[in-house]
Parts: structure tokens; sequence; C-alpha cells
């Protein structure tokens, strides 16, 4: 991941918290990506979102 670790745990911490609000269906490749990274550096492979 080429973030700074803090921002990307920032956002990693967004995510989590605003999941439910994110229309999953509809994501752009990028962000898609991001998700993905996130998942994989601080979720171990397992999504945390509610």
């Amino acid at each position: 991941m080429s973030h700074d670790l803090s921002s990307a745990k920032k956002r990693s911490r967004l995510y989590e918290r605003n999941w439910r609000h994110v229309d999953a269906d509809h994501l752009t490749t990028e962000e898609a990506d991001l998700i993905e990274d996130l998942t994989q550096e601080f979720g171990h492979g397992y999504r945390m979102f509610a």
C-alpha cells in the first residue's frame, strides 16, 4: 500500500464507522481496491465493517 500508515489507518477506521452509508454495489475500481488493501492490512483479510 502506498499510503502513509497513519493515514491508511484513519481511512480504515472511517470505512468501519460509516460502512452503512457506502453503496458497495457502485464503488469505483479505485475505491474497491483501497478497501481491499485496507482489509488486508488492518483486518488481516476480514472486513470489520458493519
